[in-house]
Order: structure tokens, then C-alpha cells, then sequence
């Protein structure tokens, strides 16, 4: 009897789900954007990209490199930290990214591979339709030993908990992203020899309203970075490309080989000997 009374109920969220998906497929680009745009200018958005502008000035503080790439929609836009970097360029999705140099998919780079010293992949891997192709082809572009910096949000947070139930209430591309979990990302960066340096996190608040009542308490905050406590509505991976050499066995398993050379030598120096004592003589 519960079997037959939850048939209709399952029946029911199959439809509302299939129906979510294939208005957000119909969308278009243009469209997606100027929501997400308008999200990010939100007072929580903007509270969000002001931590991420934070810790992001920390990490770009010790890198040193001639050219970097901002890969995503918003990023070059308003993110707002100092970088030690020749030249910097970005790429957006539509015309509608204002200060983004050129228009490309994320996963077709218009780019040679092992051009570029640094790579900011700002929530462009959840926001792709492919994140493995996305994260695939900021590999082939990225120079070796080059540094690779992804902004994800947390699924395992406040903010993650609210995006699953929003994303069946709203076509904004931010509760329609993909749900990456950082193990997850850790196991694809290991897959295309990319080694994970530091993890960082941050927007702890679920809201505004909390955040502005405890800004200014300085023993919260020093709790928070004292314990690296990683719940929050975002996460920040800091990795570097590694290209794999050959590794040649030790001498020790070579087998030895006699050779004569030595003994040849000395039997020409006493051929040479004798001959000069019958000379003499």
C-alpha cells in the first residue's frame, strides 16, 4: 500500500524535474548570462565575490608568471585583486560579459597547448555543460609547472543545501550548475597530472544579515582561519601542472660486463717495450 501511494508522488517529481531541465536547455546563452550577472550584483553575490577577491589577493601574491587567463563569465568583470602577471587576458561565453578580450566555449580553447602560465578557472567548471572537458582543456593550454586556481561552489555547505532545492524553483544558471564535490574535483586533477598545492574556503554566511553581525567579531573570524574550517559557500583549489618523464632503472640491476680493454693496452705497451730493447741492442 505505500508502494501504490508513493507511485504518484514519484511520478509527479519525474515530471516537474523533466520539465525544469528542458526549459533551462532551451534557454539561451545571452539569456543564462544576463542572470547570472544580475546574481552576482546582488547583495549576496557581492558579498561572495568580495571573500573570493580576498583569498584570491593572498594566493596571487606568491605567483609569478608572464601570462595568465581569466576563464569565466564574471570574473574579469568583478573580481577586483592584484596579480603579478606580464599580460592577462579573459574569455566569456556572450558579447553580454562586458571587459572579457574574446568569445569562446570553455571546453574549445582558441589557444596552442602549453601556452599559458596561469590559469583562473572562476566557477566556469559548474557552470560548463561538460566540467570534465572544461577542466580537460585548461590543462592542454596550461604550461608546464604552470599554476591552475578553480573557484567551485561548495555542495557540502548552507549555500549547497539552499542551490539543491532552489535549482527546482528557478532557471538562474547558479542553482542549474552541476554539483562538484572537492574530492571529486581532487580525483580529476590527479587524471590529467595536475597535483592540488593548498585548498582554501570562504562565505561562511547564508545570508547578509549574519555576515554584517559578525564582521566585526574578530574572535569568530580568527576562529574560523585558525581551525580551516571548509563549510563554506565556496572553495578555492590552488594546483600545478606536472608532466610526466621517464624514469630510468638503477645501475645496481645492470649486469656487469667484462670487457678487455685493459689487458689489450698492456700487451701493445710490452709489444712497444721489446721492440725498442731489440732496437737498442
Amino acid at each position: 500500500i505505500l508502494y501504490m501511494s508513493s507511485l504518484p508522488m514519484r511520478t509527479m517529481l519525474r515530471t516537474l524535474k523533466k520539465k525544469f531541465k528542458n526549459k533551462y536547455k532551451n534557454m539561451t546563452t545571452t539569456k543564462q548570462q544576463e542572470d547570472l550577472l544580475h546574481w552576482f550584483k546582488d547583495q549576496y553575490g557581492k558579498y561572495l565575490i568580495t571573500e573570493e577577491s580576498k583569498i584570491l589577493k593572498e594566493i596571487f601574491a606568491n605567483i609569478y608568471s608572464h601570462r595568465m587567463l581569466q576563464l569565466g563569465d564574471t570574473s574579469h568583470q568583478l573580481l577586483k585583486f592584484p596579480s603579478n602577471h606580464l599580460h592577462e587576458f579573459s574569455f566569456g561565453l556572450s558579447s553580454k560579459c562586458i571587459g572579457n578580450n574574446a568569445i569562446s566555449e570553455p571546453h574549445l580553447l582558441p589557444l596552442s597547448s602549453e601556452t599559458i602560465d596561469t590559469i583562473l578557472l572562476h566557477h566556469s567548471i559548474e557552470l560548463s555543460k561538460d566540467p570534465h572537458e572544461t577542466l580537460k582543456e585548461a590543462s592542454r593550454v596550461l604550461k608546464s609547472s604552470g599554476h591552475m586556481i578553480i573557484v567551485v561552489f561548495n555542495p557540502m555547505s548552507l549555500f549547497g543545501l539552499f542551490k539543491f532545492s532552489a535549482k527546482f524553483f528557478s532557471y538562474n544558471p547558479i542553482w542549474q550548475s552541476h554539483n562538484i564535490r572537492y574530492k571529486r574535483l581532487i580525483d580529476w586533477l590527479k587524471f590529467l597530472n595536475i597535483k592540488p598545492i593548498k585548498r582554501y574556503s570562504g562565505g561562511y554566511f547564508i545570508s547578509t544579515k549574519s555576515f554584517e553581525d559578525q564582521k566585526n567579531d574578530l574572535s569568530f573570524n580568527n576562529n574560523i582561519k585558525k581551525n580551516h574550517f571548509m563549510f563554506g559557500a565556496f572553495y578555492i583549489v590552488v594546483a600545478k601542472k606536472y608532466v610526466p618523464r621517464p624514469v630510468f632503472p638503477d645501475y645496481a640491476d645492470w649486469k656487469k660486463i667484462n670487457i678487455a680493454t685493459i689487458s689489450h693496452k698492456k700487451s701493445l705497451s710490452e709489444i712497444k717495450s721489446n721492440q725498442t730493447k731489440e732496437y737498442t741492442t
